[in-house]
């Protein structure tokens, strides 16, 4: 942790004072000895002097607001903009809920959700899930059912579940009632079982699977090359581990109006092993069908 004193700046500012000082490094937030969050220290910073805010905010959407502004980046189109700018209609596409490539050597698998987060998605099919197809790499967006009980009005509810219809028409690549689950945030392991299942079925000969975020940037050709170390090796679980990154043992949380909540009658223990976090892992595919056969 950083204290007041180690942020100070040297006799000598430099770049490369800090850099040696703080690169690598981690900011974290700890509450009740608990650390909440943690993002890393800025260290390509060009040399100069600067002015530091720190800051409390409830949505992390006014930080990327500030930064789109500065990039002067165009206003995101959501589902249903999309879907009135398409000249195509439902009864010209295919059948087939998904496009695959034949036997890829990587499934990723998206979690998204599907009213709301059609921006990243489209974001994705743009940049780094278009280089996966060259690569051989599927990518799949994982979304369930949606969840319409909070809209009132039947018209609009028609209007967001042709949008769906029609993004799924158009790419091909968007998975809902397939997965049998709902698409909320406490039925993401339904969902991540449901994927394994469906990966361990469909890709009968492909080595790995990955769960990743809709938000994440992944560098597919580093990822490839990564994989190319563990070739022939099974079983492999590859991700990034809160107990290694931090040297803390992870405790469960207990409380239950919280979304990871774990009860003492699923997990008595009072520390968590060494797991990769959520946001992005790999595993082999035998550990894909172990997964989808054995989850309660």
């Amino acid at each position: 942790m950083l204290t007041p004193q180690a942020v100070q700046s040297p006799k000598t500012p430099s770049i490369d004072h800090y850099t040696t000082r703080y690169g690598g490094m981690q900011t974290c937030i700890e509450i009740l000895d608990t650390i909440t969050k943690c993002n890393p220290v800025l260290d390509l910073l060009p040399e100069g002097h600067y002015t530091t805010r720190a800051f409390i905010t409830d949505n992390d959407r006014v930080l990327v607001a500030e930064r789109r502004k500065t990039l002067q980046v165009p206003k995101d189109m959501n589902l249903l903009e999309w879907a009135q700018q398409q000249n195509l209609q439902h009864s010209q596409g295919t059948d087939d809920f998904l496009t695959t490539i034949s036997d890829p050597q990587l499934v990723i698998g998206v979690k998204t959700a599907v009213l709301t987060n059609f921006a990243r998605r489209q974001a994705i099919r743009e940049t780094w899930g278009q280089r996966a197809k060259h690569l051989n790499v599927q990518v799949i967006f994982l979304g369930c059912v949606p969840i319409m009980s909070d809209i009132p009005n039947e018209a609009d509810r028609k209007r967001l579940r042709d949008a769906v219809k029609m993004e799924r028409t158009v790419y091909r690549d968007l998975l809902t009632e397939e997965l049998e689950c709902e698409d909320s945030y406490r039925n993401l392991a339904n969902k991540v079982k449901a994927f394994f299942d469906l990966a361990a079925t469909m890709y009968l000969q492909t080595p790995y699977v990955m769960l990743a975020d809709d938000d994440m940037y992944l560098q597919v050709d580093k990822l490839l090359r990564l994989l190319e170390d563990f070739s022939g090796k099974k079983p492999v679980y590859l991700g990034q581990s809160w107990n290694h990154i931090y040297t803390r043992k992870s405790a469960p949380v207990r409380e239950e109006s919280h979304q990871s909540n774990l009860p003492k009658a699923q997990y008595p223990r009072s520390e968590l092993p060494p797991f990769a976090f959520g946001p992005h892992y790999v595993v082999s595919m035998d550990w894909a069908r172990f997964i989808s056969k054995n989850y309660w």
